[in-house]
């Protein structure tokens, strides 16, 4: 993935290949998906203290179907 963090706001675009095994309506199947992240980060310092929220959007696709959800995660750093 790709990151840029010192930036005030940072981009984040993330993509790759996974591996999954899913069960649909009683189907079976299992193979290679791709899988990529789309989001940006906020940078927040106090003097020795940053904060990261991060807010993104993860998905999965393997050109029949598409799946994925957006979510919030929170770093903290304390610099010594």
């Amino acid at each position: 993935g790709i990151q840029k963090s010192n930036w005030p706001v940072s981009p984040v675009l993330a993509v790759g290949v996974d591996h999954i095994s899913r069960d649909l309506n009683g189907n079976r199947e299992a193979g290679f998906v791709g899988v990529y992240s789309l989001g940006f980060i906020i940078n927040l310092h106090f003097n020795q203290l940053h904060i990261y929220p991060k807010f993104f959007y993860d998905g999965l696709t393997d050109m029949k179907a598409h799946a994925g959800f957006i979510g919030m995660k929170l770093g903290f750093g304390y610099e010594i």
